[in-house]
C-alpha cells in the first residue's frame, strides 16, 4: 500500500532512502541524501554504479554540505559567535549561496552575498526569500579587481565595521573537507574497499581534490576519472583553479 504526500510517493523502499526519524531543523537534514545503485548499467559495464542524490539538500546541491561545514568550522574558530551582529559575506554563482543563506538563517546570522549578473532570477530571490542579501555585479573576467563579484565581496569583508566573516569558499579548507566528509562517512566502505575500481564524476573545483584524495585513501588501487567542464573566465572553474585542486591531491 502506498500514499502519497505532497505529490511524493511514500513506499517502504522509498522510506529506507531516506531518515527514518524526524530530523531537528533543517541544518540535521543536510547529508542525508541517498546513495543509489544504477542496476542496468551496472549490469552493462560490469561494476557498480552509484549516484549520489545530493540534490535532496534543503537547498537542492551538495553546496548545502560545504555552506555547513564552513559556518561550523568559523564558529568553532570563534569567527561567528554573536548572532545577529555577525554579517557571512561571500562571493557565489549560485548554489554555495543557497546553502548559506540556509544555514545563516537558521542559525541567525546576517548573510550578504556577491554574485554575477547571469545567474539565474530564481536563485537569486531563493536567496533573498531565505533572508539574504544579494549584491549583483556585472559579469567581467577575474582579473577585473573593480567589479568582479569575488574580489568586491572581499574588499566590502575587509573594509566591513561589522563583526564580519569572509567564507570564501574558493581558499576555505572548511568546504574541502566537506567534500572529503561526504566520500569518507557517506558513501561507506563496502565499494572502496575492492582491489580495483573507477570512480566517474563530474565534479567541481571544490570537490576535486576531496573526490581523488579520499577515495584513494580508502583504496590505493582506486583509479578516479574526473571529468570537469571550464568556463572561460570563470573564477569556480578556471584552469588555474583546477590546477590549485591537483596540487592539493598531489601533496
Amino acid at each position: 500500500c502506498q500514499r502519497r504526500v505532497m505529490g511524493i510517493v511514500d513506499s517502504t523502499s522509498s522510506r529506507q532512502m531516506f531518515h527514518s526519524q524526524p530530523s531537528e531543523g533543517l541544518l540535521g537534514a543536510i547529508g542525508g541524501t541517498p546513495l543509489i545503485l544504477f542496476k542496468s548499467l551496472s549490469k552493462q559495464t560490469d561494476c557498480k554504479i552509484f549516484a549520489k542524490a545530493e540534490h535532496l539538500n534543503p537547498g537542492g546541491s551538495v553546496k548545502d554540505r560545504a555552506a555547513k561545514w564552513m559556518v561550523d568550522a568559523a564558529e568553532l574558530e570563534g569567527l561567528l559567535n554573536d548572532g545577529q551582529n555577525c554579517l557571512v559575506v561571500e562571493a557565489t554563482g549560485g548554489n554555495t549561496g543557497v546553502g548559506l543563506a540556509l544555514v545563516c538563517s537558521s542559525k541567525g546570522y546576517r548573510c550578504r552575498f556577491y554574485m554575477p549578473d547571469n545567474i539565474s532570477a530564481d536563485k537569486i530571490e531563493l536567496m533573498r526569500i531565505a533572508g539574504a542579501e544579494v549584491v549583483v555585479q556585472p559579469t567581467v573576467p577575474f582579473s577585473d579587481i573593480d567589479k568582479h563579484y569575488y574580489h568586491v565581496a572581499k574588499k566590502f569583508a575587509e573594509e566591513s565595521v561589522d563583526h564580519c566573516f569572509f567564507a570564501n569558499q574558493f581558499e576555505n579548507l572548511a568546504n574541502y573537507r566537506a567534500h572529503m566528509n561526504l566520500l569518507v562517512l557517506k558513501f561507506g566502505n563496502s565499494w572502496l574497499e575492492t582491489s580495483m575500481a573507477s570512480c566517474v564524476g563530474q565534479v567541481q573545483v571544490a570537490q576535486l581534490p576531496a573526490v581523488v584524495t579520499s577515495s584513494k585513501n580508502r583504496s590505493p588501487m582506486l583509479s578516479c576519472i574526473l571529468r570537469t567542464v571550464l568556463v572561460r573566465d570563470s573564477l569556480v572553474m578556471s584552469p588555474a583553479a583546477v590546477e590549485v585542486g591537483m596540487r592539493r591531491v598531489k601533496q
